[in-house]
């Protein structure tokens, strides 16, 4: 079952352009190179320029608890963490449209791929 992850950043301003790039770079990177990584989308609000709101979307937890071990994850939330004004608000979902099966297919589809 997919896992989503969504949450809402809170950066200090002289720091919300360099989380913003950091958070590129790294989403685009799981993206390239771990099959369990499906979707990132990120956003910034349009009322606080501060605050990020991130879109995550992984195969399940597994994926998830794979992403968080890995170094580039690592390095990018020690920077993060530093840039914060206030703690990050985090909602947890699933699919419920289109349901899992869109994102199983996606994933399905990544998968291939990634070994092309």
């Amino acid at each position: 079952m997919a896992h989503i992850l969504m949450p809402d950043l809170y950066f200090k301003p002289e720091h919300t352009q360099a989380a913003i790039k950091a958070l590129v770079d790294e989403t685009k990177h799981s993206i390239e190179v771990e099959p369990g990584v499906l979707y990132f989308d990120l956003m910034q609000s349009k009322l606080d320029p501060n605050i990020v709101h991130v879109y995550a979307v992984y195969r399940d937890e597994a994926a998830l608890a794979f992403h968080q071990k890995q170094q580039h994850y690592i390095a990018l939330m020690a920077n993060l963490s530093k840039w914060f004004a206030k703690p990050p608000n985090l909602r947890v979902a699933h699919s419920a449209k289109p349901g899992d099966d869109h994102w199983e297919k996606f994933a399905v589809e990544k998968a291939k791929r990634l070994k092309a």
